[in-house]
């Protein structure tokens, strides 16, 4: 179907009609910028002028451009390859499979920065569902929105749309109250702006509970406030004002940034805004550097006795990611403690905490600690067998060829062999046969370097 130019379309002008089954493919392929149309234009005003399955077949940096206000898709969205640019119109797919739209190597284009209160992907959905929607930039940066329905049915509408300037204030002059302002702190003070990500959304889902996990560029995220005590967190527009922050930052690497809310039943206009971090209450973090390892322990007077902290690393006090779960712990008339051990620090200067969830979902975080992590060169992997009887073997990582010491002592410190030891760069296996001349119970092998000393206990077998 031709729509009289060389970017190929379908156009029912005049006496054109056409029918398209439910199921029908139409593919859009090459390396010029093509034009999605169809529905809406000349005759085709019915539901056979739809488009059954669409599919994206560009090259890399090609696309194919809504034309229509609205375009409608029946069955599937398969984006196999190039870009499908929304161009502020709205894309509108009607099946509620939440595999409709697909993505192997395509990506919904969305670089526009001006205020299109109607365009952006609708899409039927039922619940529970997980719908995914593959939005991108110009150059291919994926910055997906997930919904997870929870309950009901219906349609969300999606978009996302970053600034063109880094300057923490994501919306264009037209939004919905100018430029980012009076962002509320959650006590009705005003926020400072450079606490925006440089990227905004629009998400319509009425009837609809659900999870919502935003995503963001690293080059968006701009912010200055806050410093180790800050995180991520989403604000909403309404009443007139910016709504006080909810949800939680989940993790930040070098290709995205996530923030995800839970139950939200309430959509709207989002931005990502930094806010200081919800501290537990009652709460002592500790952080010791011991051998090649980092170890936590915090202490608690909550009475509500949570079971279950998650504990975060940070590599500049302000991107945290989640490194492990802690569920040890000693509890007291009073207290509670809990311990982590980190077995691979970060070399130099990092930061750590501890969060849980309260009764309301509400991510609260502990005080932050920072550590400075010198590499000790030497990384104890296994020692085997463990109970052992006559020999066992000890395998450990050296970051350096070098001389060292392997010692063994009993519980009572004393030495009971002793030998040199020439370690190559990367895995050593250092052999211990004399077992039999011990008597059964716990011993301590110790490897020393200039470095440091680094240990394991092990079980000589009764």
């Amino acid at each position: 179907l031709y729509n009289s130019t060389s970017t190929a379309g379908i156009n029912a002008t005049s006496d054109l009609d056409y029918n398209l089954a439910a199921r029908s493919i139409v593919c859009y392929y090459g390396l010029k910028a093509q034009e999605l149309n169809g529905y809406g234009f000349g005759k085709a005003e019915q539901e056979h002028h739809k488009y059954g399955i669409l599919k994206i077949n560009k090259s890399i940096q090609s696309s194919a451009m809504l034309t229509a206000a609205i375009t409608h898709v029946r069955s599937g969205l398969q984006l196999n390859s190039g870009n499908l640019y929304l161009n502020d119109n709205l894309l509108f797919i009607e099946s509620r499979d939440p595999n409709s739209i697909s993505s192997i190597g395509g990506n919904i284009l969305t670089f526009r920065s001006s205020w299109i209160n109607n365009s952006g992907v609708k899409w039927k959905v039922r619940s529970p569902e997980k719908y995914l929607i593959p939005f991108s930039n110009s150059v291919g940066q994926k910055t997906p929105i997930v919904i997870n329905t929870l309950q009901g049915t219906g349609h969300i509408r999606l978009l996302s749309y970053s600034s063109p300037n880094r300057d923490n204030t994501p919306y264009p002059n037209e939004g919905p109250n100018g430029a980012v302002s009076h962002i509320d702190k959650g006590n009705g003070q005003d926020f400072s702006i450079d606490a925006a990500v440089d990227r905004w959304y629009q998400i319509e889902a009425s009837g609809i509970k659900a999870d919502v996990e935003l995503t963001f560029l690293p080059d968006e995220e701009s912010t200055t406030v806050g410093q180790s005590n800050s995180t991520l967190k989403i604000s909403a527009w309404k009443n007139n004002h910016w709504s006080a922050p909810f949800g939680r930052f989940i993790d930040q690497d070098s290709q995205i940034g996530k923030v995800k809310a839970q139950n939200v039943t309430e959509f709207g206009t989002w931005l990502i805004i930094r806010t200081p971090r919800s501290n537990i209450p009652n709460i002592s973090l500790n952080a010791t550097i011991v051998g090649s390892t980092v170890e936590l322990s915090w202490t608690t007077k909550d009475p509500k006795d949570y079971n279950t902290y998650t504990v975060q690393r940070s590599k500049n006090g302000t991107q945290y990611e989640n490194i492990g779960i802690s569920t040890q712990v000693e509890r007291g008339d009073q207290t509670s403690t809990f311990s982590y051990t980190d077995e691979d620090p970060i070399e130099g200067t990092s930061f750590y905490s501890v969060t849980r969830m309260d009764a309301n979902g509400q991510s609260l975080s502990s005080s932050t600690e920072k550590v400075d992590f010198i590499a000790k060169r030497i990384k104890i992997n296994n020692v085997y067998p463990n109970p052992f009887r006559n020999s066992f073997t000890l395998e450990f990582n050296a970051f350096n060829a070098e001389e060292m010491t392997i010692t063994i002592y009993n519980m009572s410190g004393q030495i009971v062999d002793s030998e040199y030891f020439s370690a190559q760069l990367g895995t050593n296996k250092y052999s211990f046969n004399g077992g039999s001349e011990l008597e059964p119970g716990h011993y301590l092998v110790s490897i020393k370097t200039e470095n440091g000393e680094f240990s394991k206990r092990v079980l000589k077998a009764f």
